[in-house]
């Protein structure tokens, strides 16, 4: 898998993306897991982690585009696929459009969710729980695409996808200010420690 950029480049500037700025959170649980399986496992694992949801999620967006999606071959990308197709037997109604690259002149950052439609964001998530860092990650992005008047309004939710057992789970939330607040500070953190990985 291709390195991703630390910025999105618009217009000749460059915007921190939300999932590089959360990389400085720490998850005192995949803490405990490396210490106990080594550094470099632990680095084999998340790298399988990362392709198994790109490939998802690919999977996931050409299925809403009505384009060709690309062969999953894994159990874990299979199972990933059926907690989908579990999704959409709960949830027929739910329309959804894939999300694009979206950048904030006022906010200073930038973000690619991977669902969108009328009432909020949805992002997917082929992993065993929901994290609160993935919570910090939706609601960054809401503000991105409405303006301050319409944020009371928002729903930020998550799909988690069962890569072992085959069925979904849904979560969602409405936008919490003070989530977003918090991110906005670790983005200022972001920025003063990072600023060389953003110049490149």
């Amino acid at each position: 898998m291709p390195r991703q950029l630390p910025y999105y480049e618009f217009q000749g500037r460059r915007y921190p993306r939300v999932t590089r700025i959360l990389d400085i959170l720490r998850d005192p649980g995949l803490e405990a897991l490396e210490a106990k399986i080594g550094t470099r496992a632990m680095k084999q694992r998340g790298t399988k982690a990362a392709n198994r949801g790109s490939k998802l999620d690919a999977a996931i967006k050409a299925e809403i585009q009505g384009c060709k999606k690309p062969k999953l071959t894994t159990f874990e990308e299979k199972q990933g696929w059926k907690a989908w197709q579990d999704y959409r037997r709960l949830f027929p109604q739910t329309h959804f459009e894939v999300g694009n690259a979206r950048c904030s002149e006022l906010w200073n950052y930038a973000g690619e969710p991977d669902l969108i439609n009328a009432t909020g964001i949805t992002d997917l998530k082929a992993t065993g729980q929901i994290r609160e860092k993935h919570w910090i990650q939706v609601m960054a992005y809401l503000p991105l695409f409405w303006s301050e008047d319409m944020w009371t309004g928002l729903t930020a939710s998550i799909i988690r996808l069962d890569v072992q057992l085959g069925v979904c789970e849904v979560q969602s939330r409405v936008f919490d200010r003070s989530m977003w607040e918090t991110f906005m500070k670790l983005k200022d953190v972001y920025v003063a420690w990072f600023s060389a990985e953003m110049e490149g």
